[in-house]
């Protein structure tokens, strides 16, 4: 078993520290070998810290593990740039890695690969399914239809000998695959027809709730208030 998954420090600096349920959720992706999940969903409420934590666990690997490539997916380039591309040129510090705006990958220092892509139709991905990662993670995962986030699932492909490739996700409810999503990684209980192989022994769901997320708690305590105002059905 791996040791916990603390912090990520550069020269002394604490660049992310996780908190309870976001190293809950590192720590079942990097002991993947021990409990041999493969398919991973941090889901849940709004603002428990999903996105940060997954665009985290995609450094994380990307640092530890030389040569590597990883792909980060969201539904939209708008929702791409406000929830990742905006904050990932302070993420780390600029000796690590650097941005091509162009191709829309971050390298890091060894050589290691994070693609940022973005879409909710065939079309939109054939791009992304025409090339091998070594893991993929899509944010929000509800809002893009499911059978084409499975089909990402077999652009898995380990570069490395040391790296079990991985799939991993975060998302809040509803969007149009609320249900198969639910079916797959919360419920257990999806078709084998519709996905051959199906093992609910290797899909791992954390759930997630604004409480997790201490520090916004802190800084903001009458986020809980707003977020009770909205429409029963946003709740």
């Amino acid at each position: 078993m791996n040791p916990p998954f603390t912090d990520i420090t550069i020269n002394g600096r604490i660049y992310y520290q996780p908190q309870a349920k976001q190293q809950q959720f590192h720590d079942a992706i990097n002991n993947r070998n021990e409990n041999g999940l493969r398919d991973f969903l941090y889901g849940g409420a709004a603002k428990g810290g999903k996105s940060y934590a997954l665009r985290w666990e995609a450094h994380r690997n990307c640092l530890q593990y030389a040569g590597i490539r990883g792909l980060l997916i969201r539904s939209s380039f708008p929702e791409l740039e406000r929830t990742h591309l905006r904050d990932l040129s302070f993420d780390l510090p600029i000796e690590i890695g650097n941005y091509n705006s162009m191709k829309h990958t971050y390298t890091y220092w060894n050589k290691s690969i994070l693609e940022f892509g973005y879409g909710n139709t065939i079309d939109d991905f054939i791009q992304y399914l025409s090339a091998n990662y070594d893991f993929i993670m899509i944010d929000e995962l509800t809002t893009i239809p499911f059978y084409l986030s499975y089909m990402f699932r077999l652009r898995l492909q380990a570069s490395r000998k040391d790296f079990i490739p991985f799939f991993a996700c975060a998302t809040n409810p509803g969007g149009k695959a609320h249900g198969e999503v639910r079916s797959y990684f919360v419920k257990k209980d999806a078709d084998n027809e519709s996905y051959p192989g199906y093992d609910p022994k290797r899909i791992c769901f954390i759930p997630a709730t604004v409480d997790d997320n201490k520090i916004l708690m802190e800084r903001d305590p009458e986020i809980v208030i707003r977020l009770e105002q909205l429409p029963y059905a946003e709740q």
